[in-house]
């Protein structure tokens, strides 16, 4: 079944060659997009990118070549993901919702107050998280570091280079990280403790065999007390 007609997508780096979308572009239940990108039955796709519950969405559309989102992984009812949100090349997206119900990422990529940030979440350039959540007002992701100047996070802009880093795509192209690579060289509350250091993060590594949702519950504990100013 074809989408609908007068339907165009300004953002064509979003879709694969071809492809048109725009604002009330809503594709009935199991319609099959004509470049290979099927909507499955319940599921609806309009400007916001809103999944409903028990949505999965097929391989290969809204993310550009070479980055794929994992057949079950489902934005839960509310959460809505809007043009802002483009992941870069390479990226896999497979940590189920990433967003919890509720959270908003619009198109100037700003979180609401109260929201959680955890694995998989990329920022395009110039993109702000702020209000309150994880990361403090002006903290900027830009595909070089996830914070501005001045504001240290140990777990991405102090990894060793060489390390690859599968939950998500935090890390830019060339910056990835495993988790034999959790061994910070550079932080400064590490190093004055390098026995703490090795436990923390080899619990970690354990951990990370888990549950997803354990794991990025243990992730999110973890960086709070490893703020640095």
């Amino acid at each position: 079944m074809p989408h609908l007609s007068g339907c165009t997508f300004p953002l064509g780096c979003i879709y694969p060659t071809g492809c048109t979308y725009s604002l009330r572009c809503i594709y009935p239940s199991g319609c099959t997009y004509s470049l290979g990108c099927i909507y499955p039955s319940g599921c609806t796709y309009s400007l916001g990118c809103i999944y409903p519950r028990g949505c999965t969405y097929s391989l290969g559309c809204i993310y550009p070549s070479g980055c794929t989102y994992s057949l079950g992984c489902i934005y839960p009812t509310g959460c809505t993901y809007s043009l802002g949100c483009i992941y870069p090349t390479g990226c896999t997206y497979s940590l189920g919702c990433i967003y919890p119900t509720g959270c908003t990422y619009s198109l100037r990529c700003i979180y609401p107050s109260g929201c959680t940030y955890s694995l998989g979440c990329i920022y395009p350039s110039g993109c702000t998280y702020s209000l309150g959540c994880i990361y403090p007002t002006g903290c900027t992701y830009s595909l070089g570091c996830i914070y501005s100047s001045g504001y240290t996070y140990p777990l991405r802009c102090m990894y060793p280079s060489g390390c690859t880093y599968p939950l998500g795509c935090i890390y830019p192209s060339g910056c990835t990280h495993p988790p034999l690579c959790l061994v910070l060289q550079d932080s400064p509350i590490l190093q004055a403790a390098p026995i703490l250091q090795n436990a923390i993060f080899f619990q970690l590594h354990l951990l990370f065999r888990q549950s997803t949702s354990f794991r990025q519950h243990l992730v999110l504990r973890f960086q709070l007390p490893l703020r640095l100013h």
